[in-house]
């Protein structure tokens, strides 16, 4: 009954600030009013159901799918306040930070929560110098994540380095995660070829930014979203073939590596519209016309649809269990390719927008 009460009021919630968050976009408000509602939109129902999928996995004893579930829920706050950057409804100093730092913080949220059980299979099997090893790792990658952090909140007259980074420190994460997937379940010969993928875009990547050869920046994206494809192929192929102990965790890894390089290539093509717009500022003005119309049905589908089926599934999981006395149903396979489809619109936008300006 508890569940049902929060449900409703999710549900009435999240519709009636998304109605008002809605016209306030399409009457192109930037008043203080207009602000608080879309912040109340974006934060009420995502923290509410962040609170409940955790409650509920103390409660049920599905602690790793509640943490995933949950984690889901929280970092969509800054997925959505990041599409609220390019709806113009922030400030300059906030749209740059946002612009740079919120999506590869939901990236390494999602990483770190996601392959926790696999960090602990790691720290399991090896001795300690491997103990030692995942320590530094986790270390220096803390490190590198809170000095990037400082550097964006910190370094506003060259935010462009910053922000090539923000690409490079996502494609050595996804080198990371295979290294530990490799390192925990075994290396095979036929796995070594997938590690080289993720440096291969870092190279291309750094070329397309630095060189200044009259070679087209399309001509590298194409490059750079080949290795992606293959890289993301690769990866699930690793996951397939090496993790086996995990029962049913593998279909909702794969999904989570899906969503990781979906975020991969959103970092990559902000990266790449910054880097343009700044080399040539007329190229940012075009995007002003055709971008926010799209921006705000994305915003819709983050902020509402998601949530709904966030709540939906956790009800019915609910009722499932009251019915047939266990747990049936896995929640993070359905909440996570929720999460991909609502990425992949964004992404859908990024790549359309990117293409129409540089024809």
């Amino acid at each position: 009954m508890d569940y049902c009460v929060v449900f409703i009021g999710v549900v009435n919630g999240s519709v009636f600030l998304g109605y008002f968050s809605y016209t306030s976009f399409q009457k192109k408000d930037n008043s203080r009013r207009a602000r608080v509602i879309q912040c109340a939109h974006v934060l009420c129902p995502n923290i509410t159901m962040s609170i409940v999928f955790i409650l509920w996995g103390v409660t049920e004893g599905f602690l790793t799918e509640a943490a995933t579930c949950s984690a889901l829920n929280f970092v969509r706050i800054l997925f959505l306040f990041w599409i609220a950057v390019h709806l113009k409804s922030v400030e300059d100093y906030v749209h740059e930070v946002m612009d740079r730092l919120a999506v590869l913080l939901q990236y390494i949220v999602i990483t770190v929560v996601a392959y926790s059980p696999i960090i602990v299979d790691l720290w399991n099997k090896t001795d300690n110098i491997g103990k030692v090893l995942v320590l530094t790792f986790l270390f220096l990658g803390s490190l590198l994540v809170s000095l990037h952090a400082v550097a964006v909140v910190c370094y506003r007259r060259n935010l462009q380095k910053v922000t090539d980074q923000s690409y490079v420190n996502t494609e050595i994460t996804n080198f990371l995660r295979l290294c530990a997937i490799i390192w925990t379940y075994g290396l095979q010969l036929n796995h070594l070829p997938v590690l080289l993928f993720p440096l291969l875009a870092i190279i291309c990547f750094k070329v397309c930014v630095h060189c200044k050869c009259p070679i087209p920046v399309l001509h590298f994206v194409s490059v750079l979203l080949i290795l992606q494809i293959m890289s993301v192929s690769g990866s699930i192929y690793i996951h397939y073939d090496l993790v086996t102990n995990m029962k049913g965790k593998r279909d909702i890894l794969t999904w989570i590596t899906v969503f990781l390089h979906i975020l991969t290539v959103i970092i990559m093509f902000a990266s790449l519209h910054n880097f343009t717009v700044n080399r040539h500022p007329e190229s940012g003005s075009r995007n002003t016309v055709t971008l926010p119309v799209w921006c705000v049905v994305v915003f819709v589908i983050g902020s509402v649809l998601a949530v709904l089926v966030n709540a939906a599934v956790l009800l019915v999981a609910l009722i499932l269990k009251a019915r047939n006395g266990q747990h049936t149903v896995d929640l993070q396979v359905i909440l996570i390719p929720t999460e991909c489809v609502f990425a992949a619109c964004w992404l859908a936008l990024q790549i359309s927008v990117f293409w129409k300006n540089r024809k």
